[in-house]
């Protein structure tokens, strides 16, 4: 038991001792403490409040069956006992972000959760099919936004077949692609055929996954690190490179939450005994 765990036990038995209560007792307290009963009405409210693709899913585009999943995980805490596989049913229906999805479940009669999941799951499946179909049948051929160049260095490449592959970014935003083309790249004398996707985009190209796994390239002396700027670095930020720890002085940090956010209590992280003295 860790120092602060210990201090919160004293605050709770005060002004008794710790060392007068029994093992058990002393469980059920810190039990109390870090894991406290949720009340069953607030639960229960935002259950019926979860919606699919809310602000509390995982993902913008959640599926049925994710949705699902975390409308049962909800429920553990709201005591439905045998009203369970009805709350779930109905939670489902109203839930749904899709009214087409919903009417459609609301046709059948006497209908299970089973029932109901499998009619949106199979919507869900055959919208994305039909989006998946258009937009290939409407895409048969792309060419390239720029006139390809006329000179004497090589062919160029001014023709893109469609595909359906989607690019998204590190900050998660969608990347329109124009078209995939086939480059024909030589390296050491070997002649490859790679793919190459034109995007709709200003940033600086990229080398995908795809090339490298084909190339075989020594990265140290493709891009070497000069000894110079190296010492130029550590000359100029000295201090970041020491064996001290850091600290920063002088500034004040600002947390901008999200609309309407709910603060979650997460246990400190435990630090062993014999790192205790060095954090101290």
């Amino acid at each position: 038991m860790g120092p602060e765990t210990y201090d919160i036990i004293c605050d709770k038995v005060a002004p008794d001792s710790p060392r007068k209560k029994t093992y058990g007792e002393i469980v059920s307290i810190l039990d109390t403490f870090f894991s406290p009963k949720p009340h069953e009405i607030a639960e229960n409210y935002r259950f019926n409040c979860r919606r699919q693709g809310d602000k509390d899913a995982a993902v913008a585009e959640e599926t049925a069956e994710e949705y699902l999943v975390a409308l049962r995980k909800i429920a553990v805490t709201c005591n439905f006992g045998e009203y369970l596989q009805k709350a779930l049913r109905n939670q489902l229906v109203f839930g749904s972000k899709r009214g087409n999805i919903r009417d459609r479940i609301l046709e059948k009669r006497d209908l299970t959760l089973d029932g109901a999941l499998k009619i949106a799951v199979s919507m869900e499946l055959s919208r994305k099919l039909r989006t998946e179909i258009e937009g290939g049948s409407s895409k048969q051929e792309l060419h390239a936004v720029h006139q390809p160049r006329r000179d004497s260095k090589g062919p160029n490449i001014a023709k893109q077949n469609a595909t359906a592959t989607k690019f998204v970014s590190y900050c998660n935003t969608s990347i329109n692609v124009l078209g995939i083309c086939d480059a024909s790249v030589t390296l050491d004398e070997k002649i490859l055929k790679l793919p190459l996707y034109v995007v709709e985009s200003e940033k600086h190209p990229l080398l995908g996954r795809e090339w490298p796994k084909e190339m075989t390239l020594d990265w140290n002396s493709t891009a070497p690190v000069l000894p110079n700027k190296v010492a130029t670095i550590l000359q100029r930020y000295p201090q970041v490179f020491d064996s001290s720890i850091g600290r920063i002085s002088n500034v004040q940090a600002t947390l901008r939450l999200k609309e309407n956010a709910r603060p979650v209590f997460i246990k400190a992280r435990k630090i062993p005994f014999n790192l205790m003295k060095t954090v101290e």
